[in-house]
């Protein structure tokens, strides 16, 4: 118990440190007392404590005037819930494909309170059968970096995550989901690079994946070591590009980090080789396995340990050392389709911004290597014509497959007959107004989603949707216009 004569003032001889909290107004029974942090805390054994709550503040010090107490300042530490960086996302216009695509961008506490203030840039890729969003809703990204940097254990840096498809019309690629390297190096990152305040050198970009994404950040990184500095490879499936970079003579990375679980025991031990290759060539690299399998609780460990050896050194320090900085990225020109735009506007969802209407067909070629190849499979909804929609749902086995948009009556669909559609429900629905629609699947009558559908949160569940073209009603679409 602190004594009262050591806390009484003219204002309050016994300060109650208590504050009201209002309700609803109007009403007393809405009110109520919370604790309110005293100022200066005496304790028994001498010691003092200073609170102020200044939550925007970036420093707090407390000094005193002379004699007993002096006036050398005395930096408060802050307390309380940890700062949050953003997560925003940007659309940039890939070459590849004429798409518009979206990647999230983690900016760091305070990045919008330093106009001048540049920051080294991590480029991190999902797996296969997933997108952009991973790294956010499944990898927690954004929380591990708030929390690693306010413990001063990793470098304030921006994070980039793209969705690493790019597949090109009537293509058919064999494990690279198309020409994403070229997408990130001739139209992302020249978009990061104009819009964001990042370093453009090499020792302050780094990149980094998991599984496919992993061999995508590797073969970027062998193939332009003149941009990156740094390799992160999380349970890596195709390590080649990996074990090219320990043989080349060209411009050497800073950092190679090699992670897996313990339960892939085998890539376990072609990374410890790899690994030994890398160290005999002269390159910094770490390789660590973690408990579990190919799973996000591996990959999510495999980054809060890789972001803490990034960016080690000053920027400021490094530009001195290494002659300036390097130019921006320049982007190349890309052509803007109208008629891409609107089909991405109109089916993109929750879960995809650009959807990718792909399966993956799992296969090794004779050396083992991964070779999966990308099938097409149908849109879930499709407009054929005015007020004309055709349906299609996969559900092999079902007896019957309904559907029912919202304000018409349900109907059934009908199992295909073509054996290469095995499995596939499809049915075509005419006098469907302009606008958009939600609407329900019902197999053997228990309600279910649509996976193939642009899906949504509406009627309190998750739920499908689609748009039917509203002429004289064109505000909401997109255009080449500043995003």
């Amino acid at each position: 118990m602190i004594n009262q004569t050591l806390t009484m003032h003219p204002m309050f001889f016994d300060p109650l440190n208590k504050r009201a909290e209002m309700g609803e107004f109007g009403k007393p029974e809405t009110i109520h007392y919370v604790e309110d942090i005293s100022g200066v805390r005496l304790w028994e054994n001498g010691d003092v404590t200073f609170t102020l709550y200044a939550p925007e503040a970036g420093r707090v010090e407390v000094a005193g005037i002379s004699g007993s107490f002096p006036n050398e300042r005395i930096a408060l530490e802050k307390d309380g819930e940890v700062p949050h960086g953003d997560v925003r996302m940007e659309k940039y216009l890939s070459g590849e494909n004429s798409h518009m695509k979206v990647c999230f961008v983690y900016t760091p506490p305070g990045y919008d309170g330093d106009s001048l203030r540049r920051y080294p840039v991590l480029y991190i890729q999902h797996g296969v059968g997933e997108n952009e969003t991973g790294w956010i809703w499944n990898g927690k990204l954004n929380l591990i970096l708030d929390n690693l940097i306010a413990q001063g254990k990793c470098r304030e840096m921006l994070v980039v995550m793209c969705s690493g498809y790019a597949f090109e019309p009537d293509s058919d690629p064999v494990f690279y989901p198309g020409d994403f390297d070229r997408e990130l190096m001739e139209d992302c990152i020249p978009y990061i690079e104009s819009h964001f305040r990042v370093y453009a050198h090499r020792s302050y970009r780094a990149m980094a994946g998991l599984s496919l994404g992993s061999a995508q950040a590797a073969l970027t990184v062998e193939r332009h070591p003149d941009r990156f500095a740094y390799l992160g490879v999380f349970s890596g499936v195709a390590l080649g590009p990996v074990e090219k970079i320990s043989e080349e003579k060209r411009q050497k990375p800073e950092l190679v980090f090699l992670s897996c679980g313990k339960g892939e025991s085998g890539l376990l031990l072609k990374q410890q080789e790899i690994c030994d290759k890398m160290k005999a060539a002269g390159i910094s690299c770490r390789c660590e396995s973690y408990e579990g399998f190919h799973e996000w609780h591996v990959w999510r460990k495999s980054l809060r340990d890789f972001v803490q050896l990034l960016f080690k050194d000053s920027c400021e320090a490094k530009k001195e050392t290494d002659g300036g900085l390097t130019e921006p990225a320049r982007s190349r020109e890309v052509s803007y389709s109208q008629d891409q735009a609107l089909r991405q506007m109109r089916e993109e969802s929750l879960l995809f911004f650009d959807p990718v209407y792909k399966q993956v067909i799992f296969a090794t070629d004779e050396e083992g290597r991964p070779a999966g190849r990308y099938r097409d499979i149908p849109r879930g909804v499709e407009m054929i014509g005015p007020g004309q929609g055709v349906f299609r749902f996969f559900a092999p086995g079902a007896k019957t497959v309904e559907v029912d948009v919202f304000g018409m009556e349900r109907f059934s669909l009908e199992k295909e007959t073509d054996p290469a559609m095995e499995g596939w429900w499809m049915g075509t629905l005419s006098g469907i107004s302009p606008g958009f629609h939600y609407h329900d699947y019902y197999v053997n009558g228990v309600r279910a989603v649509n996976p193939l559908t642009p899906t949504g949160y509406g009627a309190f569940r998750t739920i499908g949707f689609f748009e039917v073209p509203e002429e004289g009603f064109e505000e909401y679409l997109p255009a080449d216009v500043p995003h």
